[in-house]
């Protein structure tokens, strides 16, 4: 439904001051857009998919009978693939029975908004990004919910290409690992998505993009997410965890142990 804004989106948002702010810390330049494809009817997916599905429809697409894909998929391009309304997305538990799943459970647009992922075709490890289109999802309506879900996956795919074969900036770190429970995730989209002045309009893209995790700012005491809102005055509380203990994943991390009946200040 929103073929041309899409276009219009992906052609801008590369070279964009936004994209700089947002991941040149990570050592990501712009990005540019190839020649979009419009998938031919005959190709087109089922009504209901999981992520093992679009796997097997990308590698496909590498068979050398659709010229659009070329032959051999590129190493350095981040395959996007936006599914229309008609289709809708599950994870491993759905019901076309694949065993690959995605890296958040349940259905598009009820669940996740989109993600990214890489698969194995002719032996070597090729990115991909998934974008469902959703009427809504969280404050995000319309083209608006298409494009802040892309800005997200495409600065979560240039910093961690290959999260299933390779991860990159991928967790964070063990003293701070309860915060991907909380916040769906340790990628650098995932650790702002949640607050409610992480999608905005730049006035030079015109779209509604996602503010993305900082390193070097959340060190620095600033807004870890950028880029920051125009006048703000950040301020933050940190509280003191005075105990180790094995936290998910089996990983020692900090926190506080407190016993029940018992209470502690913190």
């Amino acid at each position: 439904d929103y073929s041309a804004q899409l276009t219009d989106f992906a052609a801008k948002v590369g070279a964009s001051p936004y994209w700089a702010t947002a991941v040149g810390e990570y050592g990501i330049g712009p990005i540019q857009t190839n020649t979009p494809i419009v998938v031919p009817d005959g190709d087109k997916p089922a009504a209901k998919i999981t992520d093992g599905d679009i796997q097997a429809w990308l590698t496909s697409m590498f068979d050398g009978t659709h010229p659009a894909f070329g032959t051999t998929p590129d190493p350095n391009t981040v395959y996007t693939l936006f599914y229309s309304p008609a289709t809708v997305i599950f994870d491993s538990g759905g019901p076309s029975g694949s065993d690959a799943g995605a890296p958040t459970g349940g259905q598009s647009c009820q669940s996740f908004g989109g993600y990214h992922s890489d698969v194995q075709i002719q032996g070597q490890s090729v990115a991909y990004a998934v974008i469902p289109e959703c009427k809504s999802f969280g404050a995000l309506v319309g083209v608006d919910a298409v494009t802040g879900t892309t800005s997200h996956e495409l600065a979560e795919a240039v910093t961690d290409p290959y999260p299933m074969s390779a991860p990159a900036y991928a967790p964070v770190d063990d003293n701070h690992v309860v915060w991907m429970s909380y916040l769906g995730g340790g990628e650098i989209g995932d650790l702002c998505a949640q607050f409610s002045d992480a999608f905005y309009m730049p006035t030079d893209l015109g779209y509604t993009v996602q503010r993305i995790w900082s390193n070097k700012n959340a060190k620095a005491g600033k807004d870890p997410c950028q880029p920051a809102p125009a006048g703000e005055v950040y301020f933050n509380a940190e509280p003191v965890m005075t105990d180790t203990f094995t936290g998910r994943g089996g990983v020692l991390t900090k926190g506080m142990i407190i016993p029940v009946t018992t209470s502690k200040t913190i």
